[in-house]
């Protein structure tokens, strides 16, 4: 058993049917999150944005392409934005725009929210989305902030390509351009043929090898250059198929279940501790998130050896110099992202409970 990774895609998810056919219109789409944000600041045409430390290099490249300048602000270790920090910033540089993450699909806390809508009168805020939340339910908690408010469908759905933005803003984003191809057919092929290789008892190394690569070569042509293409027309179709309620419903039963475990765990083992504990209405993680408090590392690296891949989203964590970035820095350094997507089951939940454990229990 494989648990994590990129999400697989079977033929069945090709077939068009009307089943909870998704309205676009109030959307634009693009065929991934970065060519989303690099329209944005293309449009507004703004000189100067504050940018969160914890994120990852992907979120920084479109900002360095339309060359605006970037300052950061700290990140508390409970994922919610450092409000003195932004402040002091404000009052010292000349900002025009800020960029705020709701990190793995969880709103900000209600006073960072309050906080923010009183920004939003004389800043541009684009609200980043790209963990989820935003379109499984009708009722989302997150992008409700935003003058720009997009998701990035590829990190979190069974899609090859594919991000919604909703305009908000009296700005307005052309949509005469170009459908992209190429990026969607490789990814596209690459989810089928990871399809194939987890649903073999027997796993054929040269298949894991093939469709991985694809992966890495198509991130590596992105890292270089970001188009301004729109979501193609076979992730539109997939989407249109999928059954948001469904997948909720299966990810908030995995948190739920880990929650469960693991505030019993950390209150008898002082090696770590949970990081979001709670699941609020409308919510629909992709992760459960706890704290290592040392050999994160190790830990990650034993679950890789029994096939649990936990990935290092937001590893980029700028001016670690600062004091005012410690709580970011150590956050950046313990954080472990438990999958417990649609993929899995209950049962699924109890292995990797019994994984996760034996490696704490052993190395710890």
């Amino acid at each position: 058993m494989n648990i994590g990774g990129e999400l697989e895609l079977n033929a069945r998810q090709l077939t068009y049917t009307e089943f909870n056919k998704y309205n676009f219109d109030q959307f634009h789409t693009y065929y991934c999150g970065r060519s989303s944000v690099k329209h944005i600041l293309q449009t507004i045409n703004k000189k100067s944005f504050l940018l969160p430390a914890f994120l990852c290099a992907a979120v920084i490249q479109p900002f360095n392409e339309c060359g605006v300048d970037c300052y950061y602000y700290a990140v508390n270790d409970d994922l919610s934005i450092n409000i003195p920090h932004i402040k002091q910033i404000l009052a010292k540089e000349k900002i025009d725009g800020i960029y705020i993450i709701n990190y793995f699909g969880f709103p900000q806390k209600e006073d960072v929210q309050f906080f923010l809508k009183q920004l939003k009168r004389k800043y541009i805020i684009i609200e980043d989305c790209s963990q989820g939340s935003l379109i499984e339910t009708k009722h989302p908690q997150v992008g409700t902030i935003g003058h720009f408010v997009f998701t990035s469908l590829r990190k979190y759905l069974p899609v090859p390509s594919g991000a919604l933005l909703k305009n908000n803003s009296t700005y307005t984003l052309r949509r005469d351009i170009a459908e992209d191809n190429n990026f969607t057919e490789n990814r596209l092929l690459a989810k089928l043929l990871r399809n194939y290789y987890v649903k073999q008892s027997s796993q054929e190394n040269t298949v894991e090898t093939v469709y991985l690569d694809i992966f890495r070569n198509e991130e590596l042509s992105l890292d270089k250059h970001i188009e301004i293409a729109k979501m193609a027309l076979i992730s539109m179709q997939i989407l249109n198929n999928l059954d948001f309620s469904d997948i909720i419903n299966r990810r908030r039963t995995n948190f739920n279940q880990l929650a469960t475990f693991f505030k019993l765990y950390f209150e008898n083992h002082n090696c770590g501790s949970i990081i979001i504990d709670s699941l609020p209405d409308n919510i629909s993680p992709q992760y459960f998130l706890i704290r290592i408090k040392t050999n994160r590392n190790l830990v990650r690296k034993s679950l890789v050896s029994e096939n649990i891949y936990c990935p290092i989203l937001w590893p980029y964590i700028v001016g670690d110099s600062n004091l005012i970035y410690k709580e970011t820095v150590e956050l950046s350094n313990e954080i472990l992202c438990i999958p417990i997507d649609q993929r899995y089951s209950p049962q699924d939940m109890e292995f990797i409970i019994g994984k996760i454990t034996n490696v704490l229990n052993r190395i710890l």
